[in-house]
C-alpha cells in the first residue's frame, strides 16, 4: 500500500495488466481495495493520466464485481463510496466543464 500511496507508485500500478492477484482477494483481504483505491486516487491527480484511471477502473471493477459475487459487498460499496469524492473530476465527466468538489 505504501508504493500506491505517493503518485509516481499509483501510476505504475496503471500500468500493470493483470490485476487478478489483488482482486480475486478483495473479497477476503479488505486491504487489496485500499491498495486499488489509493492507486486510482494518486493517479488521477496527474491530468496525463485521467484516461489510464478510467481505463484502469472500466476493467478493474467488473472483476470485483464477480469476485463479490455471492457477498453482501459491503466493503466494496464503502470502498467505492469513499473512492468517488477523492477522484478528480474529469474521470468521472472527461467531456465536461462540470467541476465537482466535496467541499461546495
Amino acid at each position: 500500500m505504501t508504493i500506491v500511496s505517493q503518485q509516481e507508485g499509483a501510476l505504475e500500478y496503471l500500468k500493470i495488466e493483470d490485476h487478478s492477484p489483488l482482486t480475486e482477494i478483495a473479497s477476503t483481504q479488505p486491504l487489496a481495495l485500499r491498495v486499488i483505491n489509493f492507486a486510482w486516487t494518486n493517479a488521477s491527480t496527474e491530468p496525463t493520466e485521467v484516461q489510464a484511471v478510467q481505463k484502469s477502473i472500466n476493467e478493474v471493477i467488473p472483476k470485483l464485481l464477480v469476485v463479490f459475487k455471492g457477498t453482501d459487498a459491503v466493503t466494496l460499496i464503502d470502498t467505492v463510496g469513499d473512492l468517488l469524492p477523492k477522484l478528480v473530476s474529469e474521470v468521472w465527466f472527461p467531456n465536461s466543464r462540470l467541476s465537482f468538489s466535496p467541499n461546495n
